[in-house]
């Protein structure tokens, strides 16, 4: 009887067993994982706010398990920039969007077309220069380096971003510096993007590895400044690079804030007096 005893609690025991591993199999066959795809409009330390080609706005919240690949390498959270796509491969707890994964540039959407069926644009150019004159609801006039002045169209798909925020046209004042772009169809020129942007004058103190200039200001103070991919240069007739900058050189830099760092849009040699 004690034999038998014995053997029925093993069996017993084993049947618990493989009864609790069948329900959490089930219990993992029930989480599954979900994509999201679209662009950052806002990080912190633990949420990636992302706008869906519907523009709809996603927080999606990361954790230290969250993996982020860019280029097929490991990165982290901090190296995330505002306006890139990204897929996010996350499971949902509750109310929130928990990421297991976001991975920069790949499987990404198609971003929306922002201009008109009937004539795409070819080629997005990029403009900087002071806001001179608002007219109606949907025209900026903006004076550049050079002193043109430029008429740009605004239309609903106009992204407009101030601050790192997104804003509405009725946002824009009268000598705000922006940066465009634009695109080219009927004679007219419509913006696709809008942000606000600084003019740093000065010198050229030193440049750092490959992608930092230090510029001193007519007051004195040294500021840096970041070069991406993006960065324009119009230093020489070619365009230029950053081993153009020398010490000592005068220079204008059209720049951004993200992350608290200035990136630099575009890059310039000042006008002859």
């Amino acid at each position: 009887m004690r034999k038998t005893g014995l053997r029925l609690a093993g069996l017993a025991t084993v049947g618990l067993c493989t009864l609790y591993f069948a329900c959490a199999a089930l219990a993992d066959d029930k989480v599954k994982v979900q994509q999201l795809q679209g662009k950052i409009v806002k990080t912190s330390q633990d949420t990636v706010i992302m706008e869906t080609s519907d523009r709809k706005q996603v927080t999606v919240y990361v954790n230290p398990q969250t993996k982020y690949m860019m280029n097929n390498k490991a990165v982290q959270l901090t190296d995330l920039r505002v306006g890139a796509q990204v897929t996010a491969g996350y499971v949902t707890e509750g109310d929130r969007f928990i990421a297991n994964s976001i991975t920069v540039g790949a499987e990404k959407e198609a971003p929306p077309d922002k201009s008109p069926p009937e004539s795409p644009p070819e080629k997005a150019t990029m403009l900087e220069g002071e806001i001179v004159g608002i007219e109606g609801k949907d025209q900026l006039i903006i004076k550049t380096s050079d002193g043109k002045e430029v008429t740009v169209f605004v239309d609903p798909k106009t992204r407009i971003a101030l601050e790192n925020k997104e804003r509405k046209f009725t946002d824009l004042r009268k000598g705000t510096s922006i940066g465009v772009q634009y695109s080219e169809r009927d004679k007219r020129f419509y913006a696709t993007d809008i942000q606000d942007v600084t003019l740093l004058e000065g010198q050229v103190v030193k440049v750092v590895g490959k992608d930092q200039v230090v510029v001193k200001t007519s007051d004195g103070k040294e500021i840096i400044v970041f070069i991406d991919p993006k960065t324009r240069f119009q230093l020489t007739e070619q365009g230029g690079t950053i081993t153009d900058l020398q010490p000592g050189a005068n220079v204008n830099v059209y720049y951004g804030m993200r992350d608290d760092r200035a990136y630099a849009r575009r890059v310039f040699a000042p006008r002859r007096r």
